[in-house]
Formats: structure tokens, C-alpha cells, sequence
């Protein structure tokens, strides 16, 4: 649904064009070998390739949204907050 004449895609999310969004939040037990290689693989350059693929806004895309989102203020009790920023692809 349009919003103001801006669609909902990745990069009118991205910018704030479009007001609404959610974080996607992946709680794992970082001893768990699978769970750690999922999240990994899902940061990783082909696992951002593949959210991008399906239309998603990738780490790096919203890199900026933190900002932006209502209730994402204090990413202090996201202990991995910083290392998921830290890994995230740059664009060009």
C-alpha cells in the first residue's frame, strides 16, 4: 500500500520515504553450533544477496533505520548490536 505516493519497497524503507517498518530481532544461544551458523551465513554476503532477492531490506540498506524506528532507541540490551552493525555489507 502507497503511503503519501511512496511504495513500500527496500530502498523507500531505506531512506524514509516510506514511514513503516519493523527490525527483524534473531535470538539464538550463541553456544548452539547450528543457530550460530545460520546467523552467520544469514549476514553473510550471500545471505544479504538472498534477503535482497526476496525483496527485503538488507543490513546494509538499513544501516540508517535504527534512527528512525519508534521503539528501537536503546540497542544497549542487544548485545550483538554493534557486531551485526560492524558485519554489515557497505554498498558502493
Amino acid at each position: 500500500m502507497a503511503i503519501d505516493g511512496y511504495k513500500p519497497t527496500p530502498e523507500n524503507i531505506a531512506d524514509g520515504t516510506y514511514p513503516y517498518f519493523r527490525p527483524l530481532y534473531l535470538a539464538y544461544k550463541p553456544e548452539n553450533a547450528k543457530a550460530k551458523q545460520f546467523v552467520d551465513w544469514m549476514i553473510s554476503d550471500r545471505g544479504q544477496q538472498i534477503v535482497a532477492a526476496e525483496g527485503t531490506v538488507t543490513l546494509a540498506q538499513g544501516a540508517g533505520l535504527a534512527a528512525r524506528y519508534r521503539y528501537y532507541e536503546d540497542v544497549r540490551q542487544i548485545t550483538n548490536y554493534a557486531t551485526l552493525i560492524d558485519k554489515a555489507p557497505r554498498g558502493p
